[in-house]
């Protein structure tokens, strides 16, 4: 780590933070809450998540998985390629063109 002294410190470029809050670029964010389960932990995290973002002003959309309607089971293995139903489709265009992505999942570990 490298020290702050008067010597580096001139040469810092602070005009964006001398700018201010209201010229921050706005992040296109992606949130997904992994669990089928709903009203759980995870989706209230997720749901924070977006409130805090969007009050940041910045543009976020949110899939909750147990909100989702798609078929999980690879009907035909891998033989033929599955069409994507429109909620994958919605899914796949926002993490395509989103600046940030977020998984919120459940992870149990219970052994530790």
């Amino acid at each position: 780590m490298r020290e702050v002294n008067a010597a580096n410190l001139s040469r810092l470029n602070l005009a964006p933070l001398e700018r201010g809050i209201e010229e921050r670029a706005v992040a296109r964010i992606a949130i997904i809450v992994g669990t089928p389960l709903r009203d759980s932990y995870c989706e209230a995290l997720g749901r924070a998540y977006l409130r805090g973002a969007e009050s940041g002003g910045h543009s976020v959309t949110l899939f909750v998985l147990g909100e989702m309607h798609f078929d999980a089971i690879l009907r035909e293995g891998y033989r033929r390629e599955q069409p994507l139903e429109p909620d994958l489709l919605s899914a796949r265009a926002a993490f395509d063109g989103a600046d940030h992505i977020v998984f919120v999942f459940p992870l149990w570990c219970g052994d530790m």
